[in-house]
């Protein structure tokens, strides 16, 4: 907390995947507040940034569930198209963000604190809005406080960036994460490892022949482009034999052809109302998104489709 709200305007905060810095830093931001806070003054307004709208919708919802409110409460969330501001805290995309610090800078004054996450995902956008903070911090709205946020941050890189908007040295933190164990099952073991035959096993055989070739060719075998489709029958199999009630299966695929095309597929399993099969990607409306972070009924286990940014940006249950 000292070196977040300290004498250095800046602060690079590297915190593994799963450390919770994106739903706890803003938190502590505002226990700071409510702690320095005199009468009804509000004292600390901060605005959150995400590269994707999932990402930015599920914190803003998690950080308001953590507070025991609604979200639109003290939290909200603004993106391209949908705003919901909060009291306090804004969770906001890249883009949208930007945007609005380029039409309308006044803005960036009502914020005390401006938090960039995931800086390490660089883009054209990402860049330009580091840019567009850097100068409005320096030149226009002295003492926002700004914290730099990754989970592989090349801290030296942003500390020399930004240091120059403060007299103080940037102040520096990571944050470790709590492990689970994770269990590999290969292709190829997939029967040994499950302890049970598969019906899918000719398949299995097939595919990893298809991929791999048998250790004879002297080229590389090139790996067919419908390759995720032909992996659907073993995929199926899968999550009938690994699901279990009152849980979440999370599966990654490369994008959003191959989740609507697999989601098309996975269909039946609904029939049996043992499964709910979701579609996760930026062109599912917001409403069906949030159902994915919905608790699973005692008897139905959760199966979300989603490229890998489900790896790290988002949280779900069980």
């Amino acid at each position: 907390m000292p070196v977040l709200c300290g004498d250095s305007l800046v602060v690079c905060l590297v915190g593994e995947t799963g450390s919770g810095k994106s739903t706890q830093v803003p938190q502590m931001i505002l226990e700071e507040a409510a702690g320095t806070r005199q009468d009804s003054e509000v004292v600390s307004l901060a605005s959150l940034t995400q590269p994707r709208r999932v990402a930015a919708l599920n914190l803003a919802h998690r950080v308001a569930s953590e507070l025991g409110e609604q979200l639109g409460d003290s939290v909200g969330y603004r993106i391209g198209g949908d705003s919901s501001r909060g009291k306090y805290i804004d969770f906001c995309t890249v883009g949208y963000i930007l945007q609005l610090f380029l039409n309308a800078p006044e803005e960036f004054g009502e914020y005390t604190h401006i938090v960039l996450d995931e800086v390490h995902e660089r883009s054209a956008e990402s860049d330009m809005l580091c840019l567009v903070v850097r100068l409005l911090a320096k030149h226009r709205f002295e003492g926002t406080r700004l914290v730099i946020m990754s989970a592989t941050l090349q801290s030296d890189l942003f500390a020399h960036y930004f240091g120059d908007i403060c007299r103080y040295p940037v102040g520096r933190v990571h944050v470790g994460s709590r492990c689970f164990p994770v269990k590999e099952h290969y292709l190829d073991e997939l029967s040994r490892s499950l302890g049970k035959r598969l019906r899918c096993e000719g398949i299995i055989n097939s595919r990893a022949k298809d991929m791999f070739g048998d250790g004879r060719e002297k080229k590389a075998k090139r790996i067919d482009q419908r390759h995720c489709d032909k992996l659907h029958p073993i995929i199926l199999e899968l999550l009938e034999v690994i699901a279990k009630p009152a849980s979440t299966i999370l599966v990654f695929l490369p994008g959003i052809a191959e989740i609507s095309s697999l989601w098309q597929e996975a269909k039946f399993l609904e029939e049996s109302n043992a499964f709910k099969i979701f579609p996760l990607h930026s062109m599912v409306p917001r409403e069906e998104q949030e159902l994915v972070f919905e608790e699973p009924d005692p008897d139905v286990t959760h199966v979300v489709l989603a490229t890998d940014i489900a790896e790290s940006s988002i949280t779900l249950p069980h």
